[in-house]
């Protein structure tokens, strides 16, 4: 289930999260790869597939929902 982001969530590993409408980022979903607690503002989403992106104590990788 993917869960759009929302500041001070406890995420947990493989959660799955979209930025929010005004973040949009080319279609590009985010995976849990360090569980945490996000942090107050929405992070500088990545561009492309694979790439890490931070948010407080959380670590995403970007990856697209199409094959």
């Amino acid at each position: 289930m993917t869960t759009v982001w929302s500041a001070s969530a406890t995420l947990s590993l493989n959660d799955v999260v979209a930025p929010t409408l005004s973040r949009r980022t080319n279609g590009l979903f985010f995976r849990v790869t360090q569980a945490g607690t996000t942090g107050s503002n929405e992070p500088a989403w990545a561009g492309t597939v694979g790439e890490t992106v931070y948010d407080n104590n959380v670590r995403y990788v970007s990856f697209s929902s199409t094959f």
